[in-house]
């Protein structure tokens, strides 16, 4: 284990900007790499004794793993610090600038559309897909935890609660996960497999079209007393919200798909994956596009690059945030020149007003010592919105580029509701 972390001063190889997430866990900065010169970020965590530094070392052990072979819907674990005698570890993940799922429908004040959310939904199950290979449940899939690059490319995040089979044991029975997204069989305490997260994508597909998960207005405990005792949570209405276009059958039959009570009746990932509900696929270019900054039009119609965005924001412009701003600018300049590779990253943005459901965690005692771990939530004053210049793509490299013309047509149509 000790060659998964690095002992050297962290300080030394990345300067923290600005802080953009809090929980139980510590802290997520993002920072700036003064080895790459890359954006990235920075996940500071306080270890209170060795027991501790154990379990989180777990953590850092997936994500390495994961990382020997990268696969483009997971985020990218990059390194890891540790100091003994400062009791701080560093885990450090490449950036998503566009934020999460929930942060983008937040922003633009909308839902997704019937095609963008089959894009997100493809992207969730080739990162579950990947994540099986390697013998690895999620445990907590919902919309906060799919992070978005600025080209719109979607990644399974957040492994905090992520669980790893071996030969030993081919199924958990412990409780973890959030309520309103966990499976019946969950609550129950009873043996579980990657079914849950066949569940746990349903749901996110609801929440996805609706903006919250079914159940979310009751309280957590209260939900996971009520989510083990009802049928099948299913759509409010028969149209979509964003478009009032009725949903397609696919639709409905993949939601059917992933939402049967008995988790040996639900179809496996890949299975989902040759649904032709995904062949609605479009991509988030609309939804992500108000954070493209490079050259954007202001109210006045003027063009401006993401060096003016600094200065037009109205933000703090003491020194410390204009060095950050700068090299931030720095950073993207790096990046979009048209001779280098665009650069993807991960983690989220500051949240503001946000409902937080939390994340359930069972003790090893009995079925009823739960606890609800309520993420910390810190205003953030006058912090740069970070915006890097980049060319909205044109098409989503996950859109199905390989049917032919008739096809095409027949599942747009079936997607449309028509």
């Amino acid at each position: 284990m000790s060659n998964s972390y690095s002992t050297e001063d962290p300080r030394e190889h990345y300067e923290l900007l600005q802080q953009i997430g809090s929980g139980s866990y510590g802290t997520v900065h993002q920072a700036f790499s003064n080895d790459t010169s890359e954006i990235v970020a920075a996940k500071i965590m306080a270890i209170q004794d060795d027991e501790e530094f154990v379990q989180v070392m777990k953590e850092v052990e997936f994500l390495k793993k994961l990382s020997e072979n990268p696969q483009p819907n997971i985020v990218n674990y990059l390194e890891s610090y540790y100091s003994k005698q400062l009791k701080e570890l560093w885990i450090v993940m490449e950036f998503c600038g566009a934020g999460s799922l929930t942060d983008l429908m937040r922003d633009a004040n909308r839902v997704l559309d019937e095609g963008e959310a089959a894009y997100v939904i493809r992207s969730l199950l080739l990162g579950l897909k990947f994540l099986k290979e390697k013998k690895i449940l999620h445990r907590d899939v919902k919309g906060s935890n799919l992070l978005v690059t600025e080209e719109g490319l979607v990644k399974v995040s957040d492994f905090g609660v992520s669980a790893q089979l071996n030969h030993t044991f081919s199924k958990r029975a412990t409780f973890i996960g959030t309520p309103y997204w966990m499976a019946p069989e969950v609550f129950k305490k009873s043996a579980y497999d990657f079914s849950a997260d066949v569940w746990s994508t349903g749901i996110t597909l609801i929440e996805l079209l609706e903006g919250k998960p079914p159940f979310s207005n009751l309280h957590p405990m209260r939900a996971m007393m009520v989510i083990p005792t009802q049928p099948p949570a299913n759509l409010r209405g028969q149209r979509s919200h964003l478009t009032n276009i009725p949903y397609s059958e696919y639709l409905h039959q993949f939601l059917e798909w992933c939402l049967q009570i008995d988790p040996t009746q639900r179809k496996t990932v890949d299975q989902l994956l040759e649904h032709p509900f995904l062949k609605c696929a479009t991509g988030l270019e609309n939804l992500i596009a108000h954070r493209y900054v490079g050259p954007v039009a202001d109210n006045s119609g003027v063009k401006r690059n993401s060096m003016d965005i600094v200065s037009i924001a109205g933000v703090d412009t003491s020194e410390p945030t204009r060095k950050s701003a700068e090299k931030i600018n720095a950073a993207t300049a790096l990046r979009t020149a048209p001779s280098v590779e665009v650069d993807t990253g991960t983690v989220v943005r500051p949240k503001e007003k946000q409902p937080d459901w939390g994340t359930v965690v069972q003790n090893d005692v009995n079925q009823y010592q739960t606890m609800v771990q309520q993420k910390v939530e810190e205003k953030v004053e006058e912090k740069v919105e970070t915006k890097k210049s980049v060319e909205v793509p044109k098409k989503s490299e996950h859109a199905s580029d390989e049917e032919d013309n008739e096809d095409e047509g027949q599942n747009k149509k079936a997607c449309n509701g028509m």
